[in-house]
């Protein structure tokens, strides 16, 4: 039996494990001497390069009389196994950064080092998301190799570093944190202490840390850090120019901008064989067998909606019976048009102009009509809200919805790429539908693990499994009102107008947290998204259109967002319409409006006609 959530896993992930932890070494940091004067963690990043940090090897100096030890590890009979030696090489390559807290120094070429697998930059590493389970192969206080496995969880993700629970001590200082897959996400580097609302650290029992090294181990530590190796990687690309012939082809290797020599192991613990197996064959003919790991980068080609045909006839608006409105529809519908697979190395098809302002304007004239607004403000709120609900001729399943309409055609910007709406980070369609696919299949498996356990027979278990699958792999779509906060029940969830192309990142930093606005003196957390503390967030892009999605939402769907703290508060609403004034509608919108219109049937007045926002009273919005 499956007792709670499934926590199966197969049995390569203790033999990938093996395979990189034999990469993974304990720093010696020596003096010139040769005394003993501490101890980091290092890897192999690259056939000739080793990454620490910037704490443990702060210099060339003491890189110099250091030494990088692996296989320091402890045998199944407690005896310590063989440990190798490899010297550090500062003068043929060193660098190293204080704000990231990393420093990459050389090696001494010899075998030992050649047949360790490369823990890489260029390949095999990720972007972590909060909730994902993370694992650190390390040498707390020195000591020999040891693990911190799956129940680590990244609680976190700022602008350079990642947030995660786990267990780590000094020593433990430059080790890498993999995901699931044995992909690199970041390099570890401290603790994160509770602070109280001054930034002072806190003790256990509440006390404020008075600095001492007699005090330091009653600090009350609430996570660990580690830096993005996605941030070290765009600093050392920045370098790249500035160096020399030689150094740069050492850096370039472990960019992954040319060829690097072939080092490490077929990923047979122990084996010590290399990536590059050379046998001859027993014909006498010198003919030799070549055995090399190879990978794959698949390229899907353009994903584009031909212009919908004839549109299908509106179902007859349902006579409201009470204060919900009409029924609403149902799914399936019928799609607007075929989604078709175009040639990516061919001439583009011919495609319809971006947005046609006059066609769409003959659109909001014949859906309006021509009578204004009623002067009574709640009566203009149960007019449009009528309106968006009566127009509304079709339901999408989630898929549809994002695969065949919101990123392939709704969502485009005019310049043909998508843009996350938190962060404004552009992205090839192709490649967030790709990724979108890999995240549906992880989640299908873990949904089917899940129901065959007894634990899907409680309810209140299947919500909590939910929940967590929701936070632990979110897609590349935002709901800019929260399916917690409406049960993730349709027509809310795949209801275009307020879905937006966002990177899993970004979806989970706002998690379900309502908007709001900081001042610039706010002391909060910061990401590239956006700003965020609890119960609080404010995006860093895309303000305007999120007030203007949110505002249809109350509109569309009277009752449903509750006046609560976990949900949207009626005093942010002045937040909404701040936003909606202060950041106008784009050709972006107003193309996103159109292409929803053809495939939903309804329109966000908001984006159509600006000015109607402040003559609406959105109370009645509110449950």
């Amino acid at each position: 039996r499956i007792i709670g959530a499934n926590e199966l896993i197969g049995a390569n992930f203790l033999y990938r494990g093996a395979a990189v932890a034999r990469s993974v070494g304990r720093v010696e940091i020596r003096s010139r001497s040769g005394a003993v004067l501490g101890f980091g963690t290092g890897f192999k990043v690259s056939p000739r390069l080793m990454m620490t940090n910037n704490h443990v090897l702060g210099n060339a100096a003491e890189s110099r009389d250091s030494v990088l030890q692996l296989d320091f590890f402890l045998l199944g009979d407690r005896r310590p196994n063989p440990t190798a030696e490899v010297r550090l090489r500062p003068d043929l390559f060193f660098h190293t950064d204080r704000p990231l807290d990393f420093t990459l120094v050389a090696v001494q070429e010899d075998e030992t080092f050649r047949r360790r697998p490369v823990i890489g930059f260029s390949q095999g590493t990720v972007e972590a998301v909060i909730g994902e389970r993370v694992n650190i192969v390390q040498h707390p206080g020195g000591r020999p190799q040891m693990l911190s496995l799956r129940e680590n969880r990244v609680v976190d993700v700022l602008d350079d570093f990642l947030h995660y629970v786990s267990d780590t001590e000094q020593g433990s200082s430059g080790a890498p944190v993999f995901d699931d897959f044995w992909r690199l996400a970041a390099l570890h580097h401290s603790g994160v202490p509770s602070r109280d609302e001054q930034g002072r650290i806190l003790l256990q029992d509440g006390r404020v840390w008075d600095g001492s090294r007699s005090t330091q181990h009653l600090i009350a530590w609430v996570a660990n850090e580690g830096i993005r190796i996605s941030r070290i990687v765009e600093h050392l690309r920045r370098q790249l120019d500035g160096l020399g012939d030689e150094r740069r082809t050492v850096l370039e290797e472990a960019l992954g901008e040319v060829a690097a020599p072939v080092s490490g192991t077929s990923g047979r613990p122990g084996s010590g064989e290399s990536d590059l197996v050379v046998q001859p064959e027993p014909d006498g003919k010198g003919t030799y067998r070549v055995v090399v790991p190879l990978e794959l980068t698949l390229r899907l080609p353009r994903v584009a909606v031909e212009p919908p045909g004839e549109p299908t006839a509106p179902t007859e608006p349902t006579t409201p019976t009470g204060p919900t409105g009409p029924t609403e529809p149902t799914e399936p519908t019928t799609p607007t048009g075929p989604t078709v697979i175009t040639d990516p190395t061919g001439p583009p098809p011919p495609e319809a102009s971006y947005y046609d302002e006059a066609a769409d304007g003959e659109e909001q004239r014949s859906y309006y009509g021509e009578e204004d607004l009623p002067r009574d403000r709640r009566d203009a709120f149960q007019r449009l809200s009528r309106l968006v609900r009566e127009t509304q001729t079709s339901v999408l399943s989630y898929r549809s919805a994002r695969h065949d309409h919101l990123y392939p055609k709704v969502d485009l910007r005019q310049e043909g790429d998508l843009r996350s709406i938190y962060s404004g980070k552009g992205f090839d369609p192709r490649e967030v539908i790709a990724m979108d696919l890999e995240i549906e299949a992880l989640r299908e498996a873990r949904l089917q693990e899940f129901l065959l356990s007894e634990s899907a027979l409680d309810e209140a278990a299947r919500e909590q499994f939910l929940e967590d699958l929701e936070a632990e792999l979110p897609f590349n779509c935002e709901h800019v009102v929260p399916q917690s906060w409406f049960g993730r029940s349709s027509p809310m969830r795949t209801d275009m107008h307020h879905l937006f192309t966002c990177e899993p990142r970004c979806n989970s930093f706002r998690s379900n947290v309502p908007y709001f606005q900081f001042t610039p003196e706010d002391e909060v957390v910061r990401a590239e998204c956006g700003r965020r503390e609890t119960g609080k967030f404010e995006p860093e892009e895309g303000k305007g259109a999120v007030a203007r999605a949110t505002l249809y939402f109350l509109l569309r769907y009277p009752g449903m967002v509750g006046d609560e703290n976990r949900e949207l508060q009626r005093g942010r609403l002045a937040i909404l319409l701040d936003w909606h004034r202060r950041f106008p509608v784009d050709v972006w919108e107003k193309h996103r409006n159109a292409e929803i219109a053809r495939v939903q049937g309804n329109r966000n007045p908001l984006i159509d006609r600006p000015e109607w926002a402040g003559r609406i009273d959105f109370g009645p919005g509110f449950g």
